[in-house]
């Protein structure tokens, strides 16, 4: 009876309360009946073990329809708790009443804390609620992925896959969830980014092929990306059956402005640096695959293309710093180019070259010692393998045909798919190479190209080769000494045996050139070439036992034992002068086989003009004539045989030498190479340009200019040359224009002279001329640069041919100049853009003066920067800029410019929210990149080099005000 009244006791509590909360949902006005419920709810809540059992069915109506929109968030906080008190607690409905009211966070959020157990008939709303794309958020994808796999909840491969790729980091588990799961457009994207991470770019692109797939904008970023990526590090896409063979490299401004960063990671950044290389801009490619190798040393492929980055910015010490960390064949290559006589010891494990490419690697190192150049394989390209080792096995196989002169060969690798993926710098030194052996005016428009708009040294040092070789030792010494100055043995070597044409004994000796040489077998040929040499310039002026010494010691050197063709002809030459008897040998054969020895040219090729007379090859009197450019003794040597060549020669036959005698007259101002020239060839223009030149010499203006006036011209070209040179000695505007169709060199020095005539009576004209000489000739040599340089800057790109570039490079030029006014440098700066040497100009300028107007003025520029930059976007650039100018304005110094402590903590603050909010790849790029920005700016300020200083505490800006590289590369 005890149990029954128990019992009874419990039934008729249940049944009160279900009549009072049945009631209350009676109650018309729907505030009073929550109000009603809330104290039956605090009731149950006060007993939990007497009416938990009624807890669902309360809940359920609590949570009436009608009621919904009138629960607050501490009604849905205390159906929690009361829940969990009573242990019967329904949390599927809560999160069903949240959703329905528009809360999904906060539905999202009880998902996070309800149990590991999902009732089948919430599956549906549990994939609603969890279901995630590329744009939720990293926090949203990590809970709704820790969710989704807590509870197990079908049909959300998606979610877990975006778990895998953005918060674990692994792709391969992303790529495997997603491999069968149906194909939706956050899946496709999700799959196409995973094989991406993974570096499956062919399968990317077989996926992008799939017919009905979905598409977006991601998706067509992720395919092309993927497709651009296979064509990089593929040595020939063509041969795969996946690639479209019209796909390339996507264009560097398309690259950043992908939205596809979150999912491709870190080759999005990858894809950019590469291309920044390949289209020659070396240095935004160095700022973005430096760090790039740095947090993935794992992948040596990345090491060697930033240390192609790092070669072409000269920086030898970071490529070591790189073959330090991910040792490879390929990158000691590079090491090996950028620092000739840094050990890299080829034989170490690591940097051993691969099997396939031992017998090119050998080749490699004994073309490098000036050994005989062995001949390649045909089928030397071998398959699989890094990237990095093709390329420079290419570049072996490049090095060997230069060497043997195969034109031919050398055409067809340059054209081959391998060679597009080199950087433009390297290409355009090869292709320049390659075109010297069939088109040596095109060749040296490409080393020139190579060297002075990418700055690339090494093409810099070969076309210096070829012009000394040419004869153009001007050219081939300003290509030596830059800017910038090219450094290390091999251009020491040159610019040694150019000064040994100035007969600069103290730099110039064989000795110096032996010291020199180690173990190149070249470079002591070199010092055999300077002997030779020295013994043919001697002939006139030293002891003749002298000359036969030096001749002597050559000859020896030369035919060594095992000596090549060419270098036993260069033998025969040396004995020729040694002995003073007839070469061994036919002399064209000789000189034939050495054509690229200047000195055993000079000795042959005399030996041949003077047997010959008029029968000689007129091409090789004009080389002769080329080398003896810069040297009057040699011009009168080659006058004396040109001359006989004249006086034996037919009337007919006598032009070509005649001619080449007119231009040593006018070329030399030597009494013995004049009295020859009138001899034979004392009329025409020719003679009248020599007539004016000496008349010029002797100081007399008027006999000059009559003698141009007067002089007889042979076509509309010459008669418009000589009526513009005539116009600029007198000083007259003149009515001749610029001739068409001239080299442009030429075209500069004669649109030189006439701005020279035009500076007192048009200076808008004058300007003009100017500018257009700019890309073709250092005017630096016949203007003063601190007159015109202001003039020039006034509007770059204006009114001529050259561009803010050539500009740029004058006001450097002008900068390394100490005697030049510092305000007039930073204004001139100021007008083409060249921010950094304006600001370092502005800087010296303030040192030097107390005039407020100076002051002023650098505040004003710094103002309108700020402007500029906010305009851009910048506005942690623009808050810089304007520091920098109130501190000016308000009459700072320079030595004060370095930021406070406050401000490098605030960015430091920044830069760790940032930070903190990216994915892991993303975050080991920017931790290394902050990482040595900080280190540099901490060094840099600590020894007061405030604008070094300057430059990395930008670095730290903007990665702070970014989270992101990009705003680095595109600066």
């Amino acid at each position: 009876m005890a149990q029954e009244g128990a019992f009874g006791r419990i039934f008729n509590r249940d049944r009160r309360l279900r009549r009072r909360w049945t009631a209350a949902l009676a109650e018309p006005d729907p505030a009073r009946a929550l109000a009603r419920l809330r104290e039956i709810r605090d009731g149950i809540a006060a007993d939990p073990a007497g009416t938990g059992g009624l807890w669902p069915e309360f809940q359920a109506a609590m949570l009436d329809p009608r009621l919904l929109p009138l629960l607050t968030g501490d009604d849905f906080a205390a159906l929690e708790d009361a829940g969990a008190r009573t242990g019967a607690g329904a949390w599927w409905p809560l999160i069903a009443a949240r959703a329905a009211r528009g809360e999904e966070r906060e539905a999202r959020e009880l998902i996070g804390r309800c149990p590991p157990s999902l009732p089948p008939e919430w599956t549906g709303l549990a994939r609603e609620l969890l279901r995630v794309d590329f744009g939720s958020g990293l926090l949203r994808v990590r809970e709704a992925g820790e969710a989704a796999r807590r509870l197990a909840v079908p049909g959300l491969e998606g979610t877990l896959a975006l778990h895998a790729l953005l918060v674990g980091d692994d792709p391969a588990r992303a790529a495997a969830l997603l491999e069968h799961a149906p194909a939706d457009e956050t899946a496709f994207a999700a799959l196409l980014a995973a094989r991406l991470r993974l570096g499956e770019h062919a399968a990317v692109a077989a996926l992008a092929a799939r017919p009905g797939r979905p598409t977006s904008r991601a998706i067509e970023e992720l395919a092309e990306l993927g497709r651009a990526l296979h064509w990089l590090d593929t040595p020939d896409p063509t041969a795969d059956s996946t690639a479209d063979p019209t796909t390339g490299p996507v264009p560097v401004e398309r690259l950043v402005r992908f939205t596809v960063a979150l999912h491709a990671g870190e080759w999005l950044d990858y894809a950019i640096g590469r291309t920044y290389l390949l289209d020659g801009d070396a240095r935004r490619a160095a700022r973005v695959l430096v760090p790039l190798a740095d947090a993935f040393p794992g992948r040596p492929d990345w090491a060697y293309h930033a240390a192609w980055a790092l070669l072409l910015t000269g920086d030898h010490e970071g490529i070591a710093r790189l073959h330090d960390r991910s040792p490879t064949w390929a990158t000691a290559c590079l090491l090996r180019d950028a620092a000739p006589d840094t050990a890299t010891p080829q034989t170490a494990p690591e940097t051993a070259p691969p099997a396939a490419y031992a017998d090119l690697a050998a080749a490699r190192a004994a073309l490098a010692g000036g050994a005989r150049v062995p001949i390649e394989s045909r089928d030397w390209l071998r398959t699989g393998g890094p990237l990095g080792d093709h390329l420079e096995a290419l570049r072996t196989v490049l090095g060997l045909r230069y060497a043997r002169r195969a034109a031919w060969p050398m055409t067809q690798a340059v054209e081959s798919p391998l060679f597009q993926r080199l950087p433009a710098p390297e290409r355009l030194r090869w292709q320049g190479l390659a075109a010297l052996l069939t088109d040596p005016g095109r060749g040296r428009a490409l080393l020139t190209e190579a060297a002075r708009v990418h700055g690339y040294g090494r093409a810099a040092l070969a076309l210096a080769v070829h012009e000394a070789r040419e004869g153009d030792l001007a050219a081939a010494r300003r290509l030596l000494d830059g800017p910038p100055r090219l450094e290390g043995r091999k251009p020491e070597l040159l610019r040694t045996w150019l000064q040994a044409r100035d007969d600069d004994a103290d730099h110039a000796s064989p000795d110096r050139l032996d010291a020199l040489a180690g173990d190149l077998s070249r470079a002591r040929h070199a010092a055999a070439h300077l002997r030779l040499r020295r013994a043919v310039l001697g002939q006139d002026h030293s002891d003749t036992e002298e000359v036969r010494r030096l001749a002597g010691e050559a000859a020896r050197a030369f035919d060594a034992p095992g000596s090549s063709r060419d270098l036993r002809a260069l033998a025969r030459a040396a004995e020729a002068l040694a002995t003073g008897e007839p070469p061994v040998g036919e002399p064209a054969a000789l000189r034939r086989a050495v054509p690229g020895h200047p000195w055993a040219t000079w000795v042959l090729g005399l030996a041949e003009l003077s047997a010959d007379g008029a029968g000689a090859d007129p091409a090789l009197a004009a080389r002769l004539a080329a080398m003896a450019e810069g040297s009057a003794r040699a011009a009168a040597v080659l006058a004396a045989a040109l001359a006989g060549a004249c006086l034996r020669a037919a009337e007919h036959e006598r032009g070509p030498f005649a001619d080449l005698l007119a231009a040593l007259a006018a070329a030399h101002d030597h009494p013995e190479v004049r009295r020859l020239h009138g001899l034979v060839h004392g009329a025409g223009f020719p003679g009248a340009l020599t007539a004016a030149r000496r008349a010029l010499t002797a100081g007399d203006r008027d006999a000059a200019l009559a003698a141009l006036r007067d002089a007889p011209a042979a076509g509309p070209v010459e008669r418009r040359i000589r009526d513009l040179l005539a116009a600029a000695l007198a000083g007259e505007p003149g009515d001749a224009e610029l001739p068409e169709g001239l080299p442009a060199p030429l075209t500069a020095l004669l649109a030189t002279a006439q701005a020279a005539a035009l500076a007192g009576t048009d200076p808008q004209r004058c300007r003009t001329l100017l500018l257009r000489a700019l890309p073709h000739y250092d005017v630096t040599r016949l203007v003063d640069l601190g007159r015109a340089l202001p003039a020039l800057c006034a509007a770059p790109g204006q009114g001529g041919g050259a561009r803010p570039r050539e500009l740029s490079a004058l006001v450097r030029r002008a900068a390394a100049d100490d005697g030049f006014d510092p305000l007039t440098l930073a204004r001139c700066a100021t007008a083409v853009g060249d921010h950094q040497t304006a600001d370092k100009a502005w800087r010296t300028a303030l040192r030097g003066t107390d005039d407020p107007a100076v002051r002023e003025e650098y505040g004003g520029y710094l103002c309108h920067r700020a402007v500029v930059a906010h305009r851009d976007g910048g506005a942690l650039e623009a808050a810089r800029l304007l520091r920098g100018a109130a501190r000016i304005l308000d009459g700072q110094e320079p030595s004060q410019f370095l930021p406070d402590e406050d401000e490098v903590a605030e960015i430091r603050r920044v830069y760790e929210e940032r930070l903190a909010a990216s994915t892991a790849p993303r975050r080991r790029i920017l931790t290394a990149e902050w990482n040595r920005a900080d280190l540099r700016y901490r060094q840099a300020a600590a020894s007061r080099q405030v604008a070094k200083a300057l430059v990395h505490f930008e670095e730290m800006r903007s990665l702070a005000a970014t989270g992101s590289l990009r705003a680095r590369w595109e600066d």
